[in-house]
């Protein structure tokens, strides 16, 4: 078993970390009935631990008494019937569900499943709460349908069930379901707090730990202590005893990614997209996800750049990530980012070479010229603008105006 499961607390009174929200989650069970409860806050914080200590706080050891089930329904959606299949996790009393697993079909999941589990109460009540649980996990990325059909749910099934909702962030997550539950907010642990679970884990595998081996976990873990722990892990299995100045590893799809830039950097070709593009897909195929991958793609890209170029590639991440949202297919969206950063990063290398002076208005034509062809092959709508300084007119996608551009 990994140390990051072997020494998660299972009570709220073993938490290391967040000490005051588990003792005021526990007098919230304990002396008054649980309202629906949203936690939100990065990933690697604790939101899970919290979860899964205060369901025990709730029903006892039948709580951790559960079994995973590959579950199949049919929803019948007018004039067709959909099949859907999710994974579930699952006691006596309480069922957790990962809706956006469900891709553009989670309204349906919402609406007839969580519905149905919603009605039933549990089976087991004798000395427990008369309701159950049902853990919804990924709320930020449901669709805004299925956001409006989970308020329903929520109003409608109250007596015989409560909703405990996690996310990232909950700026994705509408006002309505907000206003009707009780937001805990769970920030990243601090390094000093890291410092002190990575000493509480080594001391029980009887382990010699030196502090500033610790404390360079800790930086490297970004306030995440899953992957401090992990990383522990992984430098024990490496080398042990541990020295100060031990090297820690970084994560091997993060190489990836640094390979990734620098063939971006290396050559800009449809070639070279094409090979790009296969290792991103490996990367979302072994569940690295779209945002993450995305970001460190950016920073990787922001250390090779010149300080020329950098802004112009975070506007297009940006962008990017935005687009990346509102649709199903995260690799297209990605392939849009690697291609403009790679064309950017291409300057930028040259920009440094002796006889090659690129302007700002040759960057701008290239990066055009590139956003020009990947518009026509996504079908983007043109429109036609008038050019003061020079008198031409051209065809920009609606996204990509210049500044200087007016319609004509």
């Amino acid at each position: 078993m990994l140390w990051v499961d072997k020494y998660r607390p299972k009570s709220l009174d073993k938490v290391i970390v967040h000490e005051d929200i588990a003792q005021n989650l526990k007098k919230l069970v304990t002396e008054q009935d649980c309202p629906h409860l949203l936690f939100y806050g990065p990933s690697g914080s604790g939101k899970k631990t919290l979860i899964m200590a205060l369901l025990k706080q709730i029903y006892g050891a039948s709580a951790e008494k559960v079994k995973v089930e590959n579950r199949a329904w049919k929803v019948d959606a007018g004039s067709r019937t959909i099949d859907l299949e999710l994974t579930t996790l699952s006691s006596t009393n309480h069922v957790e569900l990962t809706p956006s697993d469900a891709g553009f079909q989670d309204r349906y999941i919402v609406q007839e499943i969580i519905k149905e589990m919603a009605k039933n109460r549990p089976i087991d009540t004798k000395g427990k709460k008369g309701y159950k649980v049902l853990v919804l996990n990924e709320v930020d990325k449901l669709s805004r349908e299925a956001q409006h059909s989970l308020r329903r749910t929520m109003e409608k099934y109250s007596s015989s069930c409560r909703l405990i909702l996690c996310c990232n962030s909950s700026s994705k997550v509408t006002e309505a379901i907000k206003s009707r539950c009780l937001n805990v907010r769970i920030n990243a642990p601090s390094q000093e707090e890291i410092v002190k679970v990575l000493e509480f884990v080594a001391k029980k595998e009887s382990l010699q730990l030196p502090h500033g081996f610790a404390v360079r976990i800790a930086e490297k873990s970004n306030r995440s202590l899953r992957r401090a722990i992990l990383s522990l892990e992984t430098c024990r299995v490496q080398n042990y005893p541990f020295t100060d100045n031990q090297v820690i590893s970084p994560m091997d799809w993060e190489e990836y990614v640094a390979e990734i830039s620098t063939d971006m950097l290396r050559e800009q070709s449809p070639k070279s997209l094409f090979q790009v593009r296969g290792k991103v897909y490996e990367l979302l195929v072994n569940c690295i996800p779209p945002e993450v991958l995305l970001k460190r793609l950016l920073h990787e890209l922001l250390r090779k750049l010149d300080s020329e170029l950098k802004l112009e590639v975070c506007h297009w991440a940006a962008y990017y990530e935005h687009r990346m949202r509102l649709g199903q297919k995260a690799i297209f969206h990605i392939e849009g980012c690697l291609w403009l950063s790679g064309i950017s990063g291409s300057i930028a290398y040259n920009w440094s070479k002796p006889g090659m002076k690129t302007s700002v208005r040759i960057i701008h034509a290239r990066l055009h010229a590139q956003a020009l062809t990947l518009a026509a092959l996504a079908g983007a709508a043109a429109v036609e603008y008038y050019d003061h300084k020079t008198g031409a007119t051209d065809r920009y996608p609606k996204f990509l105006k210049p500044d200087n551009l007016t319609k004509d």
